[in-house]
């Protein structure tokens, strides 16, 4: 989930096309205690409460100033406040420019993001802060991409890069969900951002020739299972770096929209930014304005954050497979992913297994899930990497709850061979009337079993949104 509390300053512009903008971008800690989706967490409600209230109408506007000021400048409840030194510091958030000081004419590669930290530097007790230029996070040089590159950071980068990010980039049906795995390593870092057409641009930096890095790229992609191609998992990395989430570039050289989905990244309708200073109307709302958005801002990025954050606080960290330590098998290993994910922000990894796994739930409430419906759902992920493609096999669901008389009932079984490869599917099991009269009294002591029949050496598979239904 993106925890970055974003505001942007700047000096009155003298020309329309000229621009220097500071942005500050404050990562929040987690709430204080570890509590995470249980209750749900009163520190996380506030935040959502105070981002509520500050978009409220009319005779709120008094309260939405105080909300927010509350928020940046004194804190929250379990948080400290937005504009805090620790925020901008290592570990923490950074302050970031954009730099739209070029003379005219304008040209599209006429910008650059550079990246700061503050630091305090104490000498006995005389301190000083300092702002200090970084690698502009998450955001691999393009240079190190080149497969005839000499800089030495470009073999272990490339070598990096097919080891760890592939993988991890192949791993998701949605463009909200494209990450690497983990922070791209400082010293791979670009010094700065610049625009798409140049040198940030990583597909033209791999080239369309034969190249060993191409290959290994094609080789881990087809290890994985995964029907993508170099130039779309390119892409993806692209997408996700400054310049490439702010410019779709939708065709010519080093085009990234095409990225392995249903259909490409739409064209961005403000060409670069996603926000704007200009402002408009609020339909049905006459005299109020607010500040224009992108489209896909719009319609693809704050939908997903919404979602996201509705399963975070109201959602069930059990079955949504969202907590480490409340799923556990002894037969197959377990992960989390962040990928391959249809509710909040994890789903459960279980990889290659052996012929036969017993995957158990910790003890939940169905309080606040009632009504119980008479069906139990999950959305199963089936592998592409079938070592017997004719039978895949089978998916058997159990139900205990223990203060009901209910031990390890069967609910059903339901077979895997008909599923799609490399997506998602619903999977769906029978309550026994009784079941679901026990589930309707509330108990805190329903835990659910899951036992996968697949051949060796298939996998992996993924488990989320388990889920009661009618």
């Amino acid at each position: 989930m993106d925890r970055a509390h974003r505001s942007a300053a700047g000096a009155r512009r003298v020309h329309e096309r000229h621009a220097y903008l500071p942005r500050h971008q404050a990562i929040c800690q987690r709430p204080r205690g570890g509590q995470r989706r249980r209750g749900p967490p009163a520190a996380l409600l506030a935040v959502a409460g105070g981002a509520l209230t500050a978009c409220g109408k009319g005779p709120l506007q008094g309260a939405r100033t105080a909300a927010l000021l509350d928020c940046h400048f004194e804190g929250l409840p379990g948080f400290s406040p937005v504009i805090d030194i620790d925020r901008f510091s290592a570990g923490g958030g950074q302050i970031r420019v954009n730099d739209f000081l070029r003379p005219p004419p304008f040209a599209q590669d006429d910008w650059a993001l550079r990246e700061f930290k503050l630091s305090r530097d104490c000498t006995g007790s005389a301190c000083q802060l300092l702002v200090v230029p970084q690698h502009v996070d998450d955001n691999p040089s393009a240079l190190l991409f080149d497969p005839a590159s000499t800089d030495p950071r470009a073999a272990s980068f490339q070598s990096w890069f097919v080891d760890n990010a592939v993988a991890a980039l192949a791993s998701s049906g949605d463009i909200n969900r494209f990450d690497y795995p983990t922070l791209v390593p400082a010293s791979f870092g670009a010094g700065e951002a610049l625009l798409i057409t140049e040198q940030n641009n990583y597909r033209n930096a791999v080239g369309s020739g034969p190249s060993a890095f191409r290959t290994a790229i094609q080789q881990k992609l087809t290890a994985v299972g995964s029907p993508l191609s170099p130039d779309q998992l390119l892409a993806r990395a692209q997408s996700i770096s400054c310049s490439g989430c702010h410019l779709v570039k939708s065709e010519g050289s080093g085009a990234n929209s095409d990225v392995g989905l249903s259909s490409p990244i739409p064209d961005n309708t403000f060409l670069f930014t996603h926000t704007s200073e200009q402002t408009e109307g609020i339909p049905g709302e006459p005299g109020r304005t607010r500040f224009e958005i992108s489209n896909l801002l719009a319609e693809e990025f704050i939908p997903f954050r919404q979602q996201v954050m509705n399963d975070f606080l109201f959602g069930s960290p059990v079955l949504g497979f969202e907590r480490s330590g409340l799923w556990t098998s002894s037969q197959a290993p377990l992960s989390f992913a962040t990928g391959w994910v249809t509710e909040g922000i994890r789903s459960l990894r279980v990889g290659t297994p052996n012929a036969w796994s017993q995957i158990k739930s910790a003890p939940f409430s169905t309080a606040g899930m009632t009504p119980v419906g008479n069906t139990l759902r999950l959305d199963f992920f089936t592998s592409a990497i079938q070592p017997n493609p004719s039978w895949v096999g089978t998916l058997v669901a159990l139900i205990s709850i223990p203060s009901k008389g209910i031990h390890n009932q069967f609910v059903g079984s339901a077979g895997l061979t008909p599923l799609p490869r490399n997506a998602f599917s619903p999977v769906t099991f029978t309550l026994a009337a009784p079941t679901v009269a026990a589930l309707n009294t509330a108990p805190t002591d329903v835990s659910i079993t899951l036992e996968l029949s697949v051949n060796p050496g298939s996998g992996p598979y993924f488990l989320d949104n388990l889920r009661f239904t009618n």
